[in-house]
């Protein structure tokens, strides 16, 4: 349990800096290998808090430098959690399914299978939440 402190710690400065839009890249040369997981985890943080719109800016800016360093395994991650965004808006047709069907085709081009299994699991929960809407 102790653990667990400084992360939940950190976890409530960095969920701070989104909730007042404060969050600013670091300038003291932090690698963007860093930084690209630094955007994706301050898009995690506003997806748990369901501030949709940051989350997805987030996710975007995150994505933008995975691709920029053809960081493939990262791009598909970064699909997949624009896919959860447009999902948790009810996008399931449009957004959702696009973003969840480029995860899965960066993680069959990878051979990544723990990542395809999530993708078609995705899709799969996809199509339970379109029969019942």
């Amino acid at each position: 349990m102790q653990a667990l402190l400084p992360r939940r710690r950190a976890n409530a400065g960095v969920s701070r800096l989104v909730q007042r839009g404060r969050y600013v890249a670091p300038s003291n040369g932090s690698p963007i290998h860093k930084f690209r997981s630094y955007l994706h985890q301050l898009g995690i943080v506003a997806q748990d808090r369901r501030r949709l719109d940051d989350a997805e800016k987030w996710f975007r800016r995150s994505l933008a430098i995975k691709e920029e360093l053809g960081d493939r395994s990262g791009m598909a991650s970064g699909h997949h959690q624009l896919g959860m965004v447009a999902q948790l808006r009810g996008r399931l047709d449009d957004d959702a399914e696009e973003w969840y069907r480029r995860s899965l085709a960066i993680n069959e081009e990878l051979g990544n299978r723990p990542g395809m299994a999530l993708g078609y699991g995705q899709l799969g929960l996809l199509s339970g939440a379109r029969e019942r809407a």
